[in-house]
């Protein structure tokens, strides 16, 4: 089946569950067709809004955009990968590393842009200055990121015995968190606790057990930051940091890590630059320059801890 009859084929099922249908009237006008692929849903991330906007003021406001979303659910990737190489899509663009490892697998001849935690370190690319193969985009965190939260962490929470950490082993960025972490707590004395979610629907048994663990002060991989988490924390009375900034916006404690929404902005230029025929292989992978660090002081105030005033004025956002 050619394209345009496969698009118009599937328009005619209506929406699904985590799909977008296509715009039928749109899908006569040439405009570029772009594959997104998210592992979270889409109302937990600024990403569709910030990057449609940025596709818009690049000029293509009439760009189709197909969504695929796991909805947390690592393992329906690879089907939700194969379904958008199916339709065709002139780039694919995704912002996390398990859902990019689907794509990278899924086809080798589609552009992919991507945001992934460190791309070189997970064996995404082989090099950020000439990454090779169909993948380019944007890593999405810096060497010491692990450390910089934790001593925002240790400025809150008063003489932690030790600090535990949350991560997602299936997410291959797991292991370069940890060993962040295990270098940052050697340099500071500290010691820490790995504590792992495998299933989204272990949440709450394993956060109980960290609580019961006596830990108070949580590192949690971003892939897994939800207010679910979030609310978790509070009701365990756990402070919790993590670099998604959406994450402290929803009840977290805090945030600090690349600023996503420039990340996001800046991918859509190079989707721009893919579509007017640069090569992948060519577009150095960026490493980020804009950090944001975000202090949600209601949660603060529910956990009884007080944020000190030299955090406070180096926050870049307070939630009150």
């Amino acid at each position: 089946m050619d394209r345009r009859r496969f698009l118009v084929a599937l328009g005619s099922v209506g929406t699904v569950a985590g799909m977008a249908t296509v715009d039928l009237a749109a899908a006569d006008s040439g405009a570029p067709l772009i594959g997104v692929l998210l592992l979270r849903p889409r109302e937990s991330l600024s990403f569709p809004e910030v990057f449609t906007k940025a596709l818009h003021d690049l000029g293509y406001g009439r760009a189709r955009v197909e969504y695929r979303e796991a909805r947390g659910q690592t393992e329906r990737l690879p089907a939700l990968a194969r379904e958008l190489v199916q339709l065709n899509v002139d780039v694919l663009v995704t912002t996390e590393t398990p859902a990019v490892w689907a794509l990278k697998e899924a086809t080798t001849t589609i552009p992919i842009v991507m945001t992934s935690g460190d791309p070189v370190g997970t064996g995404l690319v082989s090099s950020l200055a000439r990454p090779g193969g169909n993948i380019t985009g944007f890593s999405a965190t810096s060497f010491d990121a692990a450390g910089k939260q934790l001593e925002l962490v240790r400025g809150v929470v008063p003489q932690p015995k030790f600090v535990g950490i949350l991560l997602q082993p299936r997410d291959p960025f797991h292991a370069v968190l940890n060993k962040q972490m295990r270098r940052a707590t050697t340099a500071t004395g500290l010691t820490f606790r790995r504590f792992d979610l495998e299933r989204p629907t272990d949440l709450d048994t394993v956060i109980e057990r960290i609580a019961r663990d006596g830990v108070a002060a949580l590192i949690v991989q971003p892939v897994i930051a939800t207010p679910q988490l979030a609310e978790l924390a509070i009701k365990y009375r756990i402070a919790t940091i993590t670099s998604n900034p959406k994450f402290a916006r929803q009840g977290g404690l805090m945030s600090y890590g690349a600023d996503l929404d420039v990340v996001y902005r800046d991918m859509a230029a190079y989707v721009s630059r893919v579509l007017k025929g640069a090569r992948p292989a060519e577009l150095p992978i960026e490493q980020p320059t804009t950090f944001s660090f975000v202090v949600n002081l209601k949660t603060a105030q529910t956990l009884g801890l007080t944020i000190p005033k030299e955090l406070l004025l180096r926050a870049d956002q307070i939630i009150e």
